[in-house]
Order: structure tokens, then sequence, then C-alpha cells
């Protein structure tokens, strides 16, 4: 939807809906509402979240995984199958690199240190630069580097196994090592450091680099890549790359 900002008073600002994005043929990008007050139910988040089944991104994000089974569909005036529902699904789907369940559990036991976790990743990572002031771009957390942070959250009394730290180090590495270019280089370096790892992206580079135009791109996108891992169809759809 497209949100106009309004600035009040003591620095906030509000946003609000002013209009909503339709494709040529007249359909809104964007998922209706189940309710006739614009809101999900109760019911319908519960029957979302069995319906749904959800991983998690070594960088920390839920992933939905694909499911267009009994969705609608309809021809593009390019003849292309677009799936209804609300939403854009994108012609190729790029899901990124998942944690195991194994790792999701550990993480997820981690991540209830809440903000005691984040200030610790935090000053750690001051504390990575204070060490090493001529440190240089990209920064990775090795095994030794996320030994350290271990015994970096027990001298800030923050109790984590060590057991769900070592299922948790994928994460954690990802974590560090963004804080690191964050608080080093800013912004455009702690991007830098994620974008290897970022399946869609590079995927949508390596097709960018191999079409002439907006038409051949939408023929090599039909084409998978050799190394494609997991891949399959998003949670909304009208179309779109």
């Amino acid at each position: 939807s497209v949100q106009s900002l309004f600035r009040l008073s003591g620095g906030n600002v509000l946003k609000l809906t002013t209009a909503r994005w339709y494709t040529p043929q007249g359909r809104s990008i964007e998922r209706v509402d189940q309710d006739e007050e614009g809101h999900l139910t109760m019911e319908d988040l519960e029957a979302e979240g069995e319906r749904r089944s959800y991983s998690i991104s070594v960088q920390g994000q839920l992933v939905p995984l694909p499911d267009t089974a009994g969705r609608p569909t309809v021809q593009s005036v390019g003849g292309r199958t677009l799936y209804g529902g609300g939403g854009i699904t994108p012609d190729l789907i790029v899901l990124p690199d998942t944690l195991s369940v194994e790792e999701q559990g550990a993480v997820a036991r981690v991540a209830r240190q809440g903000g005691a976790l984040n200030a610790a990743l935090t000053d750690f990572g001051a504390q990575i630069l204070q060490a090493d002031a001529g440190l240089e771009p990209p920064f990775e957390a090795d095994e030794q580097v996320l030994d350290r942070f271990y015994d970096f959250l027990l001298e800030r009394g923050v109790e984590v196994d060590r057991s769900d730290l070592e299922g948790a180090r994928r994460y954690l590495a990802q974590e560090i090592e963004s804080e690191v270019a964050l608080q080093a280089w800013g912004d455009e370096e702690a991007f830098r450091q994620r974008a290897p790892g970022d399946r869609a992206l590079q995927r949508a580079l390596e097709l960018l680099r191999s079409a002439d135009d907006p038409q051949s791109l939408f023929l090599v996108a039909g084409q998978p890549a050799p190394d494609e891992g997991a891949s399959g169809e998003e949670e909304d759809g009208d179309g779109g790359f």
C-alpha cells in the first residue's frame, strides 16, 4: 500500500495508508483482509498458522514455505500464469539459506535472552574493534571469535547453555559479522557483509547480467540455475519478478 507520512510532536511520525497499488489488469497487489472491518480475526490467524509452515533463515528471518495449493490462477495478457489470493508471487522463487530444525531450536532458546543478548552483541562488536583498530572488511566470525563471544556472555551474566550456542553458531556468526561491519564501516558495508549469503540477491544479479532486456529477463528467469537450492512459490500472488 501507499503510505503518507505526517510529522507529530516529539519527533514521531504517523504513517497513514492513502492509496493502493494495482496491476495493469486492475488487480490489487495487497492481500485482502478477511472480515468486513479490514482485520484478520483470531480464527483466521489460527487457520493460517495451521495451513502454513515456516522455517528460519540463517539471518534469523521467518521464511514461509511454498504453498500455492487450491489458489485461483489467471492468465496474464502475455500468457503467464498468475496466482490469486493477494500480493505478488515472483516468477522465480529463491528461498534463503535456512536453519535445520535443531538449529532453529537452539536459536529460539538463545533468543530468549532478548535485550541482554542484543546488548551483548553490540558491546562485543565494539570490543573486537577496540582490540583491532586496523580491521579491514570483510570480517569473519570464525570458531575462535564465537568461543570468545561465549566467554563474553558469561562475563556479562547472560546465561546460555554451551550446547545451544553451538547449535546457533551459524546465526550468531551472521549477527556478529553484521554488528562489526556496521560499527566499523557503516550501513553500506554491513549490507555488503551479508550480500554473498543472500541467495535471492545473488540469483537476481546473475539473471540481470545474463539478460539483454526485460523480455529476455522473463525467459532466463524460467531456467533454473545449475546449483539452484530449495525453491517454490511464495505466500501471495499476482505475478511479477
